[in-house]
C-alpha cells in the first residue's frame, strides 16, 4: 500500500523538522 508509506514518509519528516525547531 504505497500511499499508507507514503503518508508514514510525511509524518517521519513532519516529526524530525518539529524536533529541529524544538531543540533550537
Amino acid at each position: 500500500m504505497p500511499r499508507l508509506r507514503s503518508m508514514w514518509i510525511f509524518i517521519e519528516i513532519v516529526h524530525l523538522v518539529y524536533k529541529f525547531f524544538y531543540d533550537l
